[in-house]
């Protein structure tokens, strides 16, 4: 990876039966190396960091044995199949920074395996979708999208995660008390949205809590002194600062700051 590879994959290439296929870092062009779908026992599949553009092909699903999939930071569009969320053994999935653009259903909590998704930095829009049931993922990132609408309580469904950023996108309604059951969540990033209401005092049961951020929203009231005593958080944010503040925090950095690091959100 990274040796200024430009041009083309050619299919004499893409149709080798490899484990990995690994470009990362280049200035590869095209669209997707469709010759590759014809691999059963790629494992690991690595495009990120190039020029790629166009559609995610469905046949991509049929590549039964990846276990990890980067296409980030490239010029995909479209939609991703539904398909490829949920194949059997896949446990990382990055399309961050691409020009992803589309409604997205609730099969993105579906895979059997997957721990790592991450869809920042694209175009979905619409609601988010619910969770069905019993969910894999550990870190889920869709900041810097288009997402509207109410977090839904249904993700308290999410007992496996870590991770959750949801920054930059207009995300409305109150922040769930539900959310109160993901006793796992190390990290909420919910910066640069449209929430209102206040802050549920049932946050302060997320004992594994490190980091919160919750400014530029439109929440009201107090932050729970019961959360600001939450022995492993370091960090929490809020619009709590100016001549006129929104909220009331005693612990809080009130300052307007960045939210949580992406290398954070990433595994």
């Amino acid at each position: 990876f990274g040796n200024s590879l430009s041009g083309t994959v050619p299919s004499e290439i893409a149709s080798l039966p490899l484990k990995r296929f690994w470009v990362t870092g280049n200035n590869l062009s095209g669209t997707f190396p469709e010759a590759m779908l014809q691999n059963k026992n790629m494992e690991k599949l690595y495009l990120d960091e190039n020029s790629f553009t166009g559609f995610i092909p469905t046949g991509i699903a049929e590549m039964t044995n990846l276990i990890e999939i980067r296409i980030n930071n490239n010029k995909f569009t479209g939609c991703p199949p539904s398909e490829l969320f949920t194949m059997p053994k896949l446990r990382i999935l990055y399309m961050d920074k691409n020009e992803f653009a589309c409604e997205l259903n609730s099969d993105i909590y579906r895979g059997a395996r997957l721990g790592d998704l991450q869809l920042f930095s694209n175009q979905f829009f619409g609601t988010l979708p619910e969770v069905p049931g019993v969910s894999s993922l550990r870190i889920l990132h869709l900041g810097q999208n288009g997402f509207s609408g109410s977090i839904p309580s249904s993700f308290a469904r999410l007992t496996k995660l870590e991770k959750l950023g949801m920054p930059h996108n207009s995300l409305s309604g109150t922040i769930p008390k539900e959310l109160a059951s993901l006793k796992r969540i190390m990290y909420i990033d919910l910066l640069n949205n449209k929430l209102t209401g206040q802050i549920p005092i049932e946050l302060s049961g997320l004992t594994n809590l490190k980091a919160i951020t919750l400014h530029r929203n439109n929440l009201s009231g107090a932050v729970p002194i019961e959360i600001c005593n939450i022995a492993s958080l370091f960090y929490i944010s809020s619009d709590c600062g100016g001549m006129t503040p929104e909220i009331s925090c005693q612990c809080c950095d009130c300052s307007d700051t960045v939210s949580i690091e992406p290398k954070i959100m990433h595994e």
